[in-house]
């Protein structure tokens, strides 16, 4: 009995080691971990340097904006590959024509009255 708990609580650590190391190296190198190097290098410095808790939250509320709007559709569809990318293109293009030939046919059913 002690022998199945020792092996079910070493096989929980096991397993959570590696979630653990495959999550690092899934996020590694993108915005977020950019983001949380960044904040603690300014929290670093923040603290090294004494600042007030209102410039300290200042700070923090220009880096978390910077980050909040990094994520435009133009940065998203930028990281996406050409292929998919240009049949994303086409498939606003054609919902715009549509847009396009209704605003048209509206014009003149306008003009025509």
């Amino acid at each position: 009995m002690i022998f199945i708990v020792i092996y079910v609580s070493f096989d929980m650590v096991c397993g959570a080691y590696l979630v653990g190391n495959m999550t690092v190296v899934i996020v590694k190198g993108s915005v977020t971990e950019r983001f949380r190097d960044k904040i603690k290098e300014v929290i670093r410095y923040m603290n090294i340097n004494k600042l007030g808790k209102d410039t300290r939250e200042q700070i923090k509320g220009h880096l978390r904006l910077q980050y909040g709007s990094s994520c435009t559709e133009a940065s998203v569809l930028w990281h996406i590959p050409v292929s998919i990318r240009a049949k994303e293109m086409i498939y606003i293009l054609d919902i715009l024509s549509f847009f396009l030939i209704q605003f048209q046919n509206y014009l003149l059913y306008i003009v025509n009255l």
